[in-house]
């Protein structure tokens, strides 16, 4: 099997003088940058194969620091887009494959997988 070479600064979550190394995620598969310039969503993938779930969270690009992201996945129907579309199961939830759009004033991810 192929394994990718890794630098074994990147292992030790150390930085050097050409990278800054952000630690503490778990799979970040994908990153999208919000509008402010001040943060990054970082979609964190369930372990491959198993039925563990993902999150998503915010890499504060002032601060290097991980910030949780809580997803409102109570919010009314009408508030989620289609109506005729049910809540996605939040314990299976496993993001990967991120983007925003601007949607009538909200900013909304999407996340496929």
């Amino acid at each position: 099997m192929f394994q990718p070479v890794v630098v074994k600064e990147l292992l030790d979550c150390l930085s050097s003088a050409d990278m800054t190394v952000h630690c503490g995620y778990k799979n970040p598969e994908d990153l999208v940058a919000l509008p402010d310039g001040k943060y990054l969503v970082v979609s964190e993938m369930a372990e491959f194969l198993t039925d563990a779930p993902g999150t998503l969270s915010l890499l504060n690009l002032e601060s290097g620091e991980r910030e949780p992201l809580t997803v409102a996945w109570s919010q009314p129907a009408s508030l989620r887009g289609d109506v005729a579309c049910p809540a996605p199961d939040s314990v299976a939830f496993s993001p990967h494959g991120i983007d925003l759009a601007r949607l009538a004033g909200w900013l909304a991810a999407a996340a496929g997988g």
